[in-house]
């Protein structure tokens, strides 16, 4: 079953990038075009700025075998806990510590071109400092004995609840059949809860219902999902026709 959670954990995370992909992408453009095209875009500021952090922390544990002990959350620890929690990984060795620091930063640059520095750094914050599954206690949820531990630490819930944000805008706004693959992810999301009542599907599902929520808050108002259309200096602006072209108004 153990087998089974990672390989699903790893094909959301991929699904959740590729819808990212197909997003900022315009029609008919080559992988090739929309790498060089990105990598002109400005900088993803709380992308590299979270990735640093969990950096710093995967090289603490490495450094100081204590570390993951005195920052891990737990339920009579100090307060600050819950703050330094999600910056030190937890189970899955330095595969999975990898693993957890490259996602964030792929989700955290993608999720940053499309909804902005505001948005994504508050997706990123609430997902890692929101105890896993309270809001899915409403559907009867609770988090296993088992896995409270697992629990404790780690940035992964954190990316999982961002990376939902990519799947939604990808359903509400995307092209054509493109906007179907937005709903790959909730469904993954939904046979890892089910199945095997995995934390990972929870806050994904947390993640796209917010998703879900804020576009459709904003197409009410009228306001466009944002995105940055800021560029390196000297980079050239956006190809026409391209979502990117919005102004982003959350930063």
């Amino acid at each position: 079953m153990l087998i089974i959670e990672r390989v699903l954990e790893g094909v959301l995370i991929a699904v959740a990038a590729q819808a990212g992909i197909r997003w900022l992408s315009v029609p008919d453009e080559q992988v090739s075009a929309l790498t060089r095209r990105l990598v002109r875009r400005r900088l993803p500021v709380v992308a590299i700025v979270i990735t640093a952090l969990l950096a710093v922390g995967c090289l603490a544990e490495a450094a100081w075998p204590g570390t993951l002990d005195a920052l891990r959350q737990e339920p009579s620890g100090a307060w600050w806990r819950s703050f330094t929690a999600p910056f030190v990984q937890t189970g899955g060795g330095v595969v999975g510590a990898v693993f957890n620091v490259a996602s964030a930063a792929i989700i955290l640059a993608l999720a940053e071109w499309q909804w902005g520095r505001v948005v994504t750094a508050a997706a990123w914050l609430t997902g890692a400092w929101a105890p896993i599954g309270d809001v899915a206690k409403l559907a009867g949820y609770h988090v296993p004995t088992a896995s409270a531990s697992a629990y404790s630490a780690g940035s992964s819930g954190a990316t999982y609840f961002t990376s939902a944000l990519l799947c939604a805008a990808l359903l509400c706004a995307g092209v054509g059949y493109t906007r179907l693959l937005g709903l790959v992810g909730p469904v993954i999301a939904l046979v890892m809860w089910i199945a095997t009542n995995d934390g990972h599907g929870v806050v994904f599902t947390e993640g796209f219902v917010l998703g879900m929520l804020l576009w459709a808050a904003l197409h009410t108002l009228r306001i466009a999902i944002p995105r940055d259309p800021g560029t390196r200096p000297g980079a050239h602006p956006p190809a026409p026709g391209s979502r990117l072209a919005s102004a982003d108004l959350f930063g």
